[in-house]
């Protein structure tokens, strides 16, 4: 009996360690940009409209998250351009997500 409760409480301590390094970071991140943009930076906010709706690894390599190795300009718009156009394309009224003002700021 002690056996299985230690089990149960292993279990649920692994499954709370899993849903907490899940989380998306609190507040707006500001992606680094090569020295020379040719558009304004890309702040990107995981609480955001459409985005706290999805699942880390849509966008992430793994299901917690973590940093996303090799985000450079080619990688980033394949990533993000895809699912903002398969969301317009299935969506008309979402069409300005297409857009590239609607990441990248404008520059000053």
């Amino acid at each position: 009996m002690k056996s299985l409760f230690a089990a149960l409480v292993a279990v649920a301590f692994l499954a709370a360690g899993t849903a907490l390094a899940a989380e998306a970071p609190a507040g707006k991140i500001t992606l680094k940009q090569s020295a020379s943009p040719k558009q304004g930076a890309v702040t990107f906010d995981h609480a955001g409209p459409g985005h706290k709706a999805l699942k880390c690894d849509a966008c992430h390599a793994k299901a917690e998250g973590g940093k996303i190795e090799g985000l450079d300009m080619k990688k980033g718009h394949e990533t993000c351009q895809k699912c903002h156009n398969e969301t317009a394309k299935a969506d008309a009224a979402k069409a300005a997500i297409k857009a590239c003002t609607n990441c990248h700021a404008k520059k000053a």
